[in-house]
């Protein structure tokens, strides 16, 4: 990208310019979009015309370092391998200041490839604890099969390599070395 996304001026009335005569052209369309991810990071399409006809470009970028959007206490997502499948999680921890008080929420899916296991827990933690360098969670998860369970699930900072991930709960566990993805606080 050469710097500058658009020369001239900018239509801001819709289908209603008339570009025929400034203040306005449609050049640059309705593509700018901005969205974040799960872990925070903003993510943003948009467009660049040219003065030489026929060189529209749309582009994307993300971001890669920094706060996000989200007041995250701790956040990751990855995969680990598990005797011959492997095991993918996601994770979210929001803390939130409500009235003085810290409030920590969030939400945790978890995939087993070997042994056909899914868990989600999408209503929040029952407890949360923040270490220098882990997230550890515990909450009712819902399985495939529509049955509950008690888990707790730890998250080690760090990306493939170095990051970790382990679950448990009453007749399962599992846990690695993240092989892809990353594990922030």
């Amino acid at each position: 990208m050469a710097g500058v996304v658009h020369y001239g001026s900018i239509c801001t009335q819709g289908l209603n310019c008339n570009t025929a005569i400034p203040p306005g052209n449609r050049e640059l369309a309705e593509y700018a979009e901005l969205t974040h991810d799960p872990l925070g990071s903003i993510h943003i399409s948009f467009s660049e015309d040219n003065p030489t006809a026929g060189s529209a470009f749309t582009w994307y970028t993300k971001q890669t370092g920094g706060p996000g959007l989200l007041p995250n206490a701790g956040s990751g997502a990855g995969f680990f391998n598990i005797g011959t499948g492997t095991g993918n999680f996601g994770l979210l921890v929001e803390s939130h200041n409500l009235s003085g008080t810290l409030l920590r929420e969030g939400t945790l899916t978890y995939l087993d490839t070997s042994a056909n296991v899914q868990l989600s827990d999408t209503t929040g933690f029952s407890s949360v604890s923040i270490g220098a360098s882990k997230v550890k969670v515990s909450g009712t998860g819902t399985l495939q099969d529509g049955s509950t369970v008690n888990f707790t699930a730890t998250a080690t900072v760090g990306g493939p390599g170095s990051g970790a991930f382990a679950i448990s709960w009453p007749g399962y566990s599992a846990s690695g070395t993240l092989v892809q993805g990353q594990v922030i606080k």
